[in-house]
């Protein structure tokens, strides 16, 4: 059995955990996410490599300072699938 796999574009990548993570989008987009539940999502995306963290827009700056360095992207949506209201 190999230990290759091959993607969608006929490039072959060596198989494991962290390949497979950075085709991942970590995502946190309950409305009621605290910020120690995003800092937390950024760790765990951090520590195994996803591509990116996706969150409400609230969050952005939040966890573009906490991946900064980390070579995960920061990712947001609009109005999904509602509009959260602002943290108090």
């Amino acid at each position: 059995m190999s230990n290759e796999a091959t993607v969608h574009t006929g490039t072959t990548h060596p198989a494991g955990p962290a390949n497979i993570a950075s085709y991942i989008d970590h995502t946190l987009l309950k409305p009621e996410a605290s910020e120690a539940d995003v800092l937390k999502v950024c760790a765990e995306a951090a520590e195994y490599g996803f591509r990116s963290v996706c969150v409400n827009p609230i969050w952005v700056k939040t966890v573009t300072t906490a991946l900064k360095g980390s070579g995960v992207l920061t990712c947001s949506v609009v109005g999904f699938p509602w509009e959260p209201p602002l943290p108090t």
